[in-house]
């Protein structure tokens, strides 16, 4: 597994499917609501203080972007910064986020691996 986080009451997860296919999965154990298998569309970028990976999943007009990174937080007295590690789905319709689904607690597994990356990068988009 690539990837798997808590979302509310549903499990969001990507599991490997084949050479250079992945699937996403997302829905409660007993019934999965959305699975779709893709080639890896992977991008990345770096931050300050940390960076962003990503999945992308594609159905219809419909995006489903799971993403996983580490940024810098708010500054301390100490002169040091807090760590923020956010992951979730970006649910995309026709290019414009219409959901931002948050994973609680913070997955395990970093989609910033070196295992993604042996695979072609497509362009990093920031969502609004």
């Amino acid at each position: 597994s690539y990837f798997s986080c808590q979302i509310g009451d549903k499990l969001a997860s990507v599991c490997s499917s084949g050479a250079d296919t992945l699937s996403y999965r997302f829905g409660i154990s007993a019934r999965t609501e959305i699975n779709i298998a893709s080639p890896v569309n992977y991008s990345r970028t770096g931050y300050s203080g940390g960076g962003e990976g990503r999945l992308r999943f594609t159905r219809g007009e419909y995006d489903y972007v799971v993403h996983s990174g580490i940024y810098a937080g708010e500054w301390q007295p100490d002169g040091t910064r807090d760590k923020v590690e956010r992951a979730g789905v970006y649910v995309i319709q026709d290019g414009k986020q219409i959901a931002d689904l948050a994973c609680d607690p913070y997955p395990e597994l970093d989609l910033n691996s070196e295992t993604l990356s042996q695979h072609t990068q497509e362009e990093f988009v920031y969502y609004e």
